[in-house]
């Protein structure tokens, strides 16, 4: 789990690894370790929200790889998230616009928007 949501370099730069106090990681961390747990705790369905805003760019693409892509897949995800760069990774989307709310199919490029 440490290895899918990249946990594993960060536990080895604390000086107590995975015995550090929550209170004593950064907001970066603390997402890494509420995402493997939720993670290690095998469901049908993911709510991940808005996760990806505590990390960093280089994080939120391997996260997004190799968790939400690659080891979820088959697994019913829900991500809420501010950062539209994800809707490239998705099937489909439902993109809330102050009131109005639009449902978005993603076929390769092609937007359609119900």
């Amino acid at each position: 789990m440490k290895k899918v949501c990249a946990l594993q370099a960060e536990m080895e730069r604390l000086p107590k690894g995975d015995k550090t106090p929550m209170k004593k990681l950064t907001f970066e961390q603390r997402t890494l370790v509420h995402l493997a747990r939720a993670v290690y705790r095998v469901a049908d369905l993911y709510l991940l929200d808005d996760f990806l805003g505590n990390l960093n760019e280089n994080l939120q693409q391997k996260i997004l790889d190799h968790c939400v892509c690659d080891f979820l897949r088959g697994k019913t995800r829900i991500v809420v998230t501010k950062n539209l760069d994800v809707l490239r990774e998705v099937d489909s989307a439902l993109v809330l616009e102050r009131v109005r709310r639009k449902l978005i199919e993603l076929k390769s490029d092609l937007f359609v928007t119900y």
